[in-house]
């Protein structure tokens, strides 16, 4: 006979396997970020990169959004940009207990201030379903090459040791992008830094605006 704390943990792990097989059911593998041709092996030597907040106090009180939730979808919407399917977009979340995938979809006539509460929502979700990648990958099927990030926004404090390209995060007031320099030209980090102030930029002064002008914006 099984004890209740057993079964709880079974019933937990079940429920964890759910949520992430229809987390990531239909999602297409994540983007790749252009690099600049560099070298695809990680150095080890990091750069970084910060810009200042957009004035975005209004706007995250106005639509009960918090900063990195608004800093997530913009994100997304420039991998989307990039990697360009109709279907949606996985982004890669730096957190405590390692990387986590979040698969947004992206219907572009959504208005961008619905569709981040949606992927606040969502990004809420996968923080309370955190697991580890290989449990995420055994309870999916997905091959392991398809857990491959090129970049993650930092959504917790405390992170394990990484291994990535790029990495975006929030501190001291500024939006911060430290990359591998064997693997990411200066030029690329600046065309991306670009189009990411961009899609802020354009998020906050035109929030009911569809999703679509957003994505294409140009850095």
């Amino acid at each position: 006979m099984s004890y209740p704390k057993q079964d709880e943990q079974v019933n937990l792990s079940h429920s964890f396997a759910r949520f992430w097989q229809q987390q990531l059911e239909a999602a297409n593998p994540p983007a790749t970020l252009p690099s600049g041709n560099r070298s695809p092996v990680l150095s080890g030597q990091t750069a970084r990169v910060a810009f200042p907040l957009p004035a975005w106090e209004g706007f995250l009180q106005v639509q009960q959004l918090s900063a990195m939730a608004v800093l997530l979808g913009a994100w997304a919407l420039l991998l989307h940009r990039y990697h360009g399917s109709p279907d949606g977009v996985v982004v890669a979340m730096a957190t405590e207990a390692g990387l986590l995938p979040l698969s947004l979809a992206v219907a572009e006539e959504t208005a961008v201030a619905d569709w981040l509460k949606q992927a606040a929502a969502q990004y809420a979700a996968c923080l309370t379903h955190q697991a580890p990648l290989h449990d995420i990958q055994t309870w999916t099927g997905l091959p392991e090459d398809w857990f491959t990030f090129s970049g993650a926004v930092q959504v917790e404090s405390t992170l394990p040791t990484l291994a990535l390209p790029l990495l975006v995060s929030l501190q001291d007031e500024a939006i911060h992008v430290v990359y591998d320099v064997a693997w990411m030209t200066e030029t690329a980090v600046a065309h991306l830094v670009g189009h990411l102030q961009t899609i802020l930029t354009n998020i906050v002064n035109h929030p009911h605006s569809p999703l679509c002008r957003h994505r294409a914006a140009d850095g």
